[in-house]
Formats: C-alpha cells, structure tokens, sequence
C-alpha cells in the first residue's frame, strides 16, 4: 500500500497518483506522454536538492 510506505518512510517529498487509467510499468519507458506524465515533475522535484 502506497500509503503505508510513504507513512513509514522518513524523507517523502512528494507522492503522486498517475491520473491516467490504463498507465503501467511499461509506460515509464516507452509511453508517450511519460515526459509529461512523470518525469517534468520528477525534474521539478529534483531541482529542490
């Protein structure tokens, strides 16, 4: 459980739904909206550290 886990973990930034019904594992490689899905925030969130 997503909740769970970010309870118990001791340094989440941020956590995010992927608000795209038929979104996989493989979508973080080769789908085509990933950059705008998930890595543009993964960037944004990089910039703070």
């Amino acid at each position: 459980d997503v909740d769970s886990l970010a309870n118990a973990l001791p340094n989440v930034f941020e956590k995010r739904k992927i608000n795209y019904l038929k979104f996989n594992h493989i979508d973080y490689l080769w789908g085509r909206d990933a950059k705008e899905l998930v890595y543009d925030d993964i960037v944004r969130v990089l910039k703070h550290f």
